[in-house]
């Protein structure tokens, strides 16, 4: 029986899995380790190209796409491995990269999952030191210590380059199918790590270059709408179990006003689609479809299209609820701002009276403020007002009332609050950070 069993997945990775493939003839464990492919219905030859360049890898053809949970449960079980890892195939890995996390596993029981060193293929760079999550909206970020060179427990790690132990692996069930096709299967997985009793650790010493989101583009429209239809999955979890925090919806719409529109309007959009199931298990073949569906009508939206609503398809502002007139407006509001601009070319337009220390808590003061007042309008700093009045109400009625009831609420607020009318910019955001 081979030490680790290690699970690659694929979907049209062709261009990467040669790399991948030179990496790993590198890579040294004792006891050795079994690999498992599993490609998820690629239009590319990544099939064909793993049975050349893997010629040991017992491959997996699945007849149409999965998702990554699925695919790595296929893979794990397929397998027999004391160790369980899992690998990106846009990854390169260092030779000791795996003896680094089966030796941290063997070392202490209690820690229950390991993660890598992730850094940037082209300079070197730390992309992620493990990650870290906030607990009220689940929006997540890469924890990057530039300076981290001793293990640290960490809030999750990344399905891209992890490890657990079989047995761990099979207690907890594995990763959640229900987050399909991909996104926060790993996030859910350390969360239950940890709630069992067990620490959830990076490993320095794990190193590997990974290429991200090269299956969906990163900050494409598509990787934004797996994104958030998978957090708002981890919400529909809270709720489920009564942890939703009190404040969700004002973190919430904070959090959407602070954000590129393509990011909001997506998040708005599965918002509008209404909560997906809390219920382990793969969603049905319809609702697999449509979402697969959605993802590729907005897969076209990467580069700097995203930034600006005037340039999206005609039927992706209509998928996305911006009016074409609002998003000329968009446009042509975006023109007037110049990262370079000082505050005396805002002078002429004096500040408003309407800022309120909840106004202020979430956009600031000064020449910004007074920015986002006059693109915001007066009603939605006064509806945001409203909203914190009526906080307590609104948490009485999510603990009272049922999951689909609740999700109206929180999302008829959110749609007032942002849609059309909360427009962020990022040139805001250079000129501030300055």
């Amino acid at each position: 029986m081979p030490t680790v069993t290690l699970v690659i997945v694929t979907y049209n990775s062709s261009d990467v899995l040669p790399a991948c493939a030179a990496s790993l003839a590198q890579l040294d464990v004792a006891g050795g380790y079994e690999l498992i492919i599993v490609d998820n219905a690629s239009h590319d030859d990544s099939v064909v190209v793993a049975r050349q360049h893997f010629p040991q890898a017992h491959i997996i053809a699945n007849d149409h796409n999965r998702g990554f949970a699925t695919a790595v449960n296929q893979g794990v079980v397929a397998g027999s491995g004391r160790i369980v890892a899992t690998l990106n195939p846009d990854t390169e890995v260092a030779s000791t990269w795996l003896a680094a996390l089966v030796a941290t596993l063997d070392r202490d029981a209690q820690i229950g999952i390991v993660g890598s060193a992730i850094t940037d293929p082209h300079d070197g760079h730390l992309l992620h030191s493990g990650g870290q999550y906030d607990a009220v909206t689940f929006r997540t970020t890469h924890r990057a210590e530039i300076n981290q060179t001793s293990e640290a427990d960490v809030e999750y790690v990344t399905g891209a380059g992890m490890a657990m132990r079989r047995s761990d692996w099979q207690r907890l069930g594995g990763f959640d199918e229900g987050f399909f096709p991909a996104y926060f299967e790993d996030l859910d997985l350390c969360v239950r790590v940890r709630a069992s009793g067990q620490r959830c650790v990076f490993v320095p010493q794990a190193q590997l270059h990974h290429h991200e989101s090269t299956a969906t583009g990163k900050q494409s429209g598509a990787f934004y709408f797996y994104y958030h239809r998978n957090r708002w999955r981890m919400i529909s979890k809270a709720l489920a179990t009564g942890q939703l925090a009190p404040d969700f919806v004002q973190r919430e719409a904070q959090a959407l006003c602070a954000t590129n529109i393509l990011d909001r309007q997506v998040a708005l959009l599965v918002a509008r689609l209404g909560l997906p199931s809390s219920h382990a298990g793969l969603p049905d073949a319809a609702t697999q479809a449509a979402i697969l569906q959605i993802g590729k009508r907005l897969a076209p939206l990467v580069g700097d299209a995203y930034q600006d609503p005037a340039h999206w398809p005609m039927a992706v502002q209509v998928l996305l609820g911006v009016h074409p007139v609002v998003a000329h407006q968009f446009s042509l509001d975006r023109q007037k701002i110049n990262p370079a601009d000082s505050q005396s070319a805002l002078q002429p337009y004096p500040p408003l009276s309407s800022h309120t220390p909840l106004f202020e808590r979430l956009f600031g003061s000064g020449w910004l403020a007074n920015l986002r007042t006059r693109l915001l309008g007066p009603q939605f700093v006064a509806f945001v007002d409203t909203l914190l009045q009526h906080q307590l109400a609104l948490q009485t009625n999510l603990l009272r009332q049922g999951v689909m009831v609740d999700m109206l609420q929180v999302e008829l607020i959110i749609r007032q609050a942002v849609l059309q009318h909360a427009i962020y910019y990022q040139s805001e955001y250079d000129h501030e950070n300055r």
